[in-house]
């Protein structure tokens, strides 16, 4: 699959539609076609991106699985996020929203901003690692990381806190995972920042549109101010 044209990987992709009966969404303009799809599952409708060749793809998902393992608390947050997101109306790139991985970049941020950190940085690597490119992005990671949190909090405080942190967050300051945050690339037309951890000229929250950051802005603020009630509601938060 190395080396595949655009317009190859959508003919692939086109067929692999095909193969579904039609069910799914072709974005063959997106940076990395994808196919939009689901299956059913135990009468549940899961979600599904398909995309080709997509090798950086590949270690951004390994990556994220390799924080999943680090601390349990992580996956809970980000469903909830992610539900949230979605009952709320503020997810989803091709809606000039935030993406579903974008959100789980920002997840990951908080838990590494927590004191003291629920979750470490996974490309803080010693000198002396090989390095591992993929299309010319450093992808070097902790593979064998031994790493237990101090950080004792339950899932709902960090949740709280979560949507404390980006209630009063600086959106002018770019979100990052990576132990060197401070790059020199620069978005001058964003509206906010999300970097992706290996592609870093890539920013995850380019698709973003001032009026949607605002609408954003107040959604966490929301969100805040209903966990921060004596008696929090779940249902009340993902309310539609």
């Amino acid at each position: 699959m190395k080396g595949l044209k655009k317009s190859q990987v959508v003919g692939i992709l086109q067929r692999i539609r095909q193969a579904l009966q039609g069910k799914g969404t072709l974005i063959p303009k997106a940076k990395i076609p994808i196919l939009k799809s689901y299956y059913i599952y135990e009468r549940k409708k899961i979600q599904l991106d398909i995309s080709v060749a997509n090798y950086l793809g590949v270690a951004n998902t390994q990556l994220i699985k390799q924080y999943v393992q680090l601390d349990h608390r992580f996956k809970f947050i980000y469903f909830v996020i992610r539900r949230w997101a979605t009952q709320r109306k503020i997810h989803g790139a091709a809606y000039n929203y935030i993406s579903s991985y974008a959100y789980c970049i920002m997840v990951i941020h908080f838990l590494q901003k927590a004191d003291p950190p629920v979750l470490p940085c996974l490309q803080d690597v010693p000198p002396d690692t090989p390095p591992v490119f993929i299309h010319g992005w450093d992808c070097t990671v902790l593979n064998d990381l031994v790493w237990k949190s101090s950080n004792t909090m339950d899932v709902a405080s960090l949740l709280l806190d979560f949507y404390k942190y980006y209630a009063k967050y600086d959106w002018k300051k770019r979100i990052s995972i990576r132990s060197d945050s401070s790059s020199s690339v620069v978005f001058p037309s964003a509206i906010i920042i999300i970097e992706d951890p290996f592609e870093i000229t890539h920013n995850l929250g380019k698709t973003v549109r001032p009026q949607n950051l605002a609408h954003i802005k107040r959604e966490f603020e929301r969100a805040y101010k209903i966990l921060s009630h004596p008696r929090p509601s779940l249902s009340e938060l993902l309310k539609e």
